[in-house]
């Protein structure tokens, strides 16, 4: 996430966060643009980003699409001899443990939600999960935030248009 605050500005007098906002302003794209519509499509810029995924959530999106009973059923397995079978009930069982023992599946770390939405697909594949199960969960790992923060304002855009160096 960017923020316009830059220590830099300072040292010229200028207020917090006006120097990336004049480097916005340099753009062609804004050459043409009233203050009022730079800031609206500014304070419309997001970036997603990977977030923790809280298992009070999990649970509820399993037990209203019915895939929690499923989901239990597969960690109760007894170990068949099957390597792919097997692995799908270790999965199951991690997985039943974590939505009941944990807050949160650790899902802001690219490695860990790798291993998450695997998990999901073999449940998908499996028959464990319904589809439309698997893209709820799946949208829980992403949240857009805003790219400028805090907002741009049309007093902003005014004042870092008016910053020359000096």
């Amino acid at each position: 996430m960017r923020t316009w605050v830059h220590a830099a500005a300072a040292q010229y007098g200028w207020q917090e966060g006006t120097l990336a906002l004049r480097e916005e302003l340099a753009k062609p794209e804004h050459e043409e643009r009233t203050d009022a519509e730079i800031a609206t499509a500014l304070n419309a810029q997001v970036v997603a980003r990977r977030v923790d995924v809280p298992t009070g959530k999990v649970r509820s999106i399993l037990l209203v699409t019915g895939d929690w009973g499923p989901l239990v059923m597969a960690s109760r397995r007894n170990p068949t001899g099957d390597a792919q079978q097997d692995a799908i009930t270790a999965a199951a069982i991690v997985t039943v443990a974590a939505v009941e023992h944990t807050s949160a599946f650790g899902t802001e770390r690219d490695e860990d939600a790798a291993v998450v939405e695997g998990m999901i697909a073999t449940f998908v594949s499996a028959g464990i999960f319904q589809q439309a199960t698997a893209d709820r969960l799946l949208a829980l790992m992403w949240r857009d935030d805003p790219v400028w923060s805090p907002p741009v304002t049309e007093g902003d855009v005014a004042l870092a248009r008016g910053l020359v160096d000096g």
